[in-house]
């Protein structure tokens, strides 16, 4: 998982296939993680099936929140596929049920399924209600990712005022948690709204 994060995927896949032959639980993590590589790499149905085996091995050993977190994994892989992902996040709120944490991430995948059907509406609500959750819950990580993808929708959309103030609130989230990947993400969208080429550099 380390090297994955730190963009070692060749490292990583070595790594998490030597772990697909211990415990169940480093089974899950490994194949989570592969589906996560496969998913980097553009090979979207590999990355399902890893996911739904990762799902399947979380809820064996009993992790429902890892198991949640498998299935938000494949929901995003399936929107990517053009496949009925909704159901998959619909089951998710479901599961979650008062844990406000784990719905706020739902939600904000749910944005990204309906942005990328092109239903703006859908997708601004969404995200807007995960950005009210995370705020209620003290998550700047996902807060911050709620606000970047509310401001490239509203930049894109031609709204510069509303798409400015997301990236500023995002920026905010951003020092909190000293996600230091976010934040370049975050000044790039800044920087190509005010286009500031040189800022964007």
């Amino acid at each position: 998982v380390v090297e994955y994060r730190l963009g070692y995927i060749e490292e990583s896949k070595r790594y998490s296939e030597v772990a697909l032959s211990g415990p169940l639980e480093e089974q899950a993590e490994a194949t989570n993680t592969l589906g996560h590589i496969e998913r980097f790499r553009g090979n979207y149905i590999e990355s399902s099936n890893y996911f739904k085996r990762a799902a399947t091995l979380w809820r064996a050993v009993g992790e429902k929140t890892r198991w949640m977190g498998a299935l938000n994994n494949l929901g995003i892989t399936q929107s990517y596929l053009n496949q009925e992902s909704e159901s998959t996040f619909r089951q998710l709120l479901d599961a979650v049920g008062d844990n406000l944490l784990e719905r706020a991430r739902v939600l904000l995948n749910l944005g990204m399924v309906f942005w990328n059907r092109k239903d703006f509406k859908n997708a601004e609500l969404h995200y807007l209600s995960s950005t009210e959750l995370s705020r209620q819950v003290g998550s700047a990580e996902i807060e911050s990712r709620g606000w970047n993808n509310l401001g490239m929708m509203y930049q894109l959309s031609g709204n510069d005022s509303k798409a400015e103030d997301a990236y500023r609130k995002a920026l905010a989230l951003c020092q909190v948690t000293g996600d230091v990947e976010m934040r370049g993400l975050v000044l790039a969208n800044f920087a190509e709204l005010t286009e500031d080429y040189e800022g964007w550099e």
